[in-house]
């Protein structure tokens, strides 16, 4: 009981850099997805896996069916901040990886 307790309090303060990344990382998506930063396809990959991961591993440990919850405030802004960033997450990506490949056609024309 102490554990999840502690892990509650860690998630707690984790919760206002949670929202601020999210934001930053859409700012950096729509700075990415206007050409003010250059980014390697490869990379975007990664990097996309690796922020899906995070935010799903945090999820599960937060809300997971396995305890009794309860809802604070912040909670309805980190599952709107998730959802929100998936969804713009799979949409720039996309997009970014259209782009590019409409980039490299006409380069090679």
């Amino acid at each position: 009981m102490q554990l999840i307790k502690y892990i509650d309090n860690f998630l707690d303060g984790l919760v206002p850099y949670y929202i601020y990344g999210i934001v930053l990382f859409h700012i950096a998506y729509v700075m990415l997805f206007i050409g003010l930063f250059q980014f390697n396809k490869e990379y975007l990959n990664i990097l996309d896996i690796s922020i899906q991961t995070f935010i799903c591993i945090f999820l599960i440990i937060r809300f997971n069916p396995f305890r009794k919850h309860i809802l604070r405030p912040s909670d309805a802004q980190i599952i709107f901040g998730s959802a929100t960033f998936l969804l713009l997450n799979l949409s720039f990506v996309k997009l970014f990886n259209q782009q590019l490949m409409n980039n490299v056609e006409s380069i090679v024309k």
